[in-house]
């Protein structure tokens, strides 16, 4: 298994916009080859006094200089 990773900064103003944009790439990346691709939305995600999400990617309107990304190899799977 493997697994691309994205966490993007999109305020919740924003929320309908991103979900709509996520639908239109999405099911391109489909059509090259994606097996499943799952968007998630921060339901507890408190912010800290260090750093956390937010100030990792600025959360700003969603723009992808603020994307943060990688590749990442299955290594411990349990059910």
């Amino acid at each position: 298994m493997y697994i691309d990773s994205f966490v993007i900064g999109v305020p919740s103003a924003n929320r309908e916009a991103f979900i709509d944009h996520a639908r239109t790439v999405d099911a391109m990346l489909i059509e090259y080859g994606a097996l499943r691709i799952v968007e998630v939305w921060g339901e507890d995600v408190p912010p800290r006094t260090t750093t956390d999400f937010y100030r990792a990617v600025q959360a700003t309107p969603f723009d992808g200089k603020r994307m943060i990304f990688g590749g990442f190899e299955s290594v411990v799977d349990l059910s």
